[in-house]
């Protein structure tokens, strides 16, 4: 078992939804293990009392997070194979807020410990 990270940020657009895409390389599938979201970086402006977060496996619903700040993790873990994509969507949220989400997943490559 291989325990890796990925990061992602972005800015909200006009209309106050965003979307960050997580898509395994060619070949490879994820263990997704957890997903953390921060809406209120150092510096940035925050999303607001009204954004929320919703984690989906293409268009199917997995979970929800709260905002500003929350992870999400344990069993059961989401599988994402090849040719899908894992999306947070952040709604509800301040134009020009920063949100970053981060999942820990299982690339299946082993690990050299």
């Amino acid at each position: 078992m291989g325990v890796t990270d990925q990061g992602q940020s972005g800015i909200v657009p006009a209309g106050g939804t965003l979307r960050l895409r997580f898509t395994p390389n060619a070949r490879q599938s994820w263990i997704i293990q957890q997903c953390s979201v921060n809406g209120q970086l150092p510096g940035a402006v925050a999303v607001g009392p009204g954004a929320t977060c919703n984690l989906f496996l293409d268009t199917l619903f997995v979970a929800v997070l709260s905002m500003p700040q929350d992870v999400g993790s344990g069993q059961p873990y989401v599988t994402v194979n090849n040719g899908r994509t894992f999306l947070v969507v952040v709604a509800g949220a301040v134009v020009g807020s920063s949100v970053q989400a981060t999942i820990l997943y299982d690339d299946g490559q082993g690990s050299d410990g």
